[in-house]
């Protein structure tokens, strides 16, 4: 300040008290919030006045009152005075209007305000520099969108369409202006919370799963809103279904549960046939569903036999139809486990005299015994057994095998003694 600034200890009818040495300190007590009194601000009096000749005092304002003290003398408050700005180099950025916080994909408001700055800080009216804001490297990968870079107008660029997507707190802006080479500024923390619920999305997907078994881990399937942050709010039901199915299988377990912190969390649930390329699909009441990525269901722990293709009607000595008789490795729930075990294939009850014609046993293929010479003797019904060590046996359902074709002739009762021109009868042969 100019000329330098001089307070005067005085007794009670206003003389200066030139005798005194004592100390004087200045303060700013009326003025603009943030206001820096710079210098200075204690000097000791010679001749019973203190002068402060190195005064300065920002940032520009109309305001503006000074106090004086002195310890044991009355406190002096000048009157009010201006700070007028003046016409300096544009040196740094300055945040005006601070980022406050928002909800995902909607602008930040007020709009933020960045002033192209002198030494002092006061705004450099002249400027139109081009700023630019961008999130600083505390943003977890977040970015920000929007209308990034304004020219200033008035020494001030208004930014009113800043957007942050990506959920989180203690997110700071930069404000740079490399073409005018100002020194960039960093806005206050602000946080970004979840937007109105969109869709559900899996979390915890599905991976390669064991037939009986419950999924390992429990499936997860979040309510997002539409940048993908969880909502952490939302409690909707969501449920499971069946998508693609190519076991035939159905899904058990709890399939419909009401979401806890934006998730639902699936426990038990579990596919009871193998098959490969399965998906499911997660959906919500009044939200967009979502897909499963694809995955196989892989059969439990071989416990038994079962047959997979059993015997059918045919004739008596004729072969069984392809695919032929096939006996099957096969867990709990009847899935075909894979091995190369050793099946043999017995009668379990047959007609009289009736036999299976066979190569037994049968070293399986992928789980499965194959028998194609297999064959009947006699016509009747059956039922067969099939078996392999450390496995459940297996009994067929009954079946009938039927007469062959008719081939040849036999005496059922033979003709006997009798009188000529009289009835012939017969005896019923007893041999086969």
């Amino acid at each position: 300040m100019a000329p330098a600034v001089q307070v005067a200890l005085q007794d009670a009818n206003g003389n200066t008290v030139t005798s005194s040495t004592a100390n004087v300190t200045l303060t700013v007590s009326a003025g603009p919030g943030g206001s820096t009194l710079g210098g200075t601000v204690t000097q000791t009096a010679v001749a019973g006045v203190a002068t402060f000749n190195n005064l300065t005092l920002t940032p520009a304002s109309a305001a503006y009152q000074i106090t004086a003290s002195s310890p044991s003398v009355t406190s002096a408050v000048s009157p009010t005075f201006t700070i007028t700005a003046t016409a300096t180099s544009p040196i740094k950025l300055g945040f005006l209007t601070q980022p406050s916080n928002v909800a995902s994909g909607s602008t930040i408001t007020p709009s933020i305000q960045v002033a192209v700055q002198d030494a002092n800080g006061a705004t450099v009216t002249t400027s139109n520099a081009s700023i630019t804001l961008a999130l600083n490297s505390n943003s977890g990968g977040a970015t920000a969108s929007g209308v990034l870079t304004v020219g200033a107008t008035n020494g001030v660029a208004t930014f009113t369409s800043v957007l942050v997507g990506l959920a989180g707190t203690g997110y700071t802006l930069a404000a740079t202006a490399p073409a005018a080479g100002l020194t960039a500024a960093t806005s206050t923390a602000f946080n970004v919370t979840p937007g109105t619920a969109s869709h559900v999305a899996f979390v915890v997907q599905p991976a390669t799963e064991v037939a009986g078994v419950p999924f390992s881990p429990d499936l997860q399937v979040a309510i997002l809103d539409q940048a993908g942050n969880t909502v952490t709010s939302a409690t909707n039901v969501i449920t499971l279904n069946l998508n693609n199915n190519p076991g035939n299988s159905s899904l058990a377990g709890t399939t419909s549960l009401a979401a806890v912190n934006g998730i639902a969390t699936f426990p038990g649930v579990r596919l009871t046939k193998t098959g490969a390329g399965y998906t499911l699909f997660a959906n919500s009441t009044s939200l967009g569903g979502q897909t499963s990525t694809s995955f196989d269901v892989t059969p439990a722990p071989a416990i038994a036999l079962g047959f997979k293709n059993p015997p059918t009607r045919v004739a008596a000595g004729a072969s069984q139809p392809a695919p032929y008789i096939q006996v099957a490795v096969v867990d709990s729930l009847g899935n075909v486990t894979g091995g190369t075990d050793q099946i043999s294939l017995v009668t379990n009850s047959v007609p009289t005299n009736g036999a299976i014609i066979v190569t037994s046993p049968v070293a399986a293929v992928a789980g499965v015994a194959t028998f194609s010479d297999a064959k009947f003797n006699v016509s009747g019904c059956y039922t067969l057994a099939a078996t392999a060590a450390n496995l459940a046996t297996v009994i067929s359902n009954t079946f009938c095998i039927a007469a062959g074709p008719a081939a040849a002739l036999k005496w059922v009762n033979n003709p006997t003694t009798a009188v000529k021109n009289g009835p012939i009868t017969g005896n019923q042969s007893t041999s086969r």
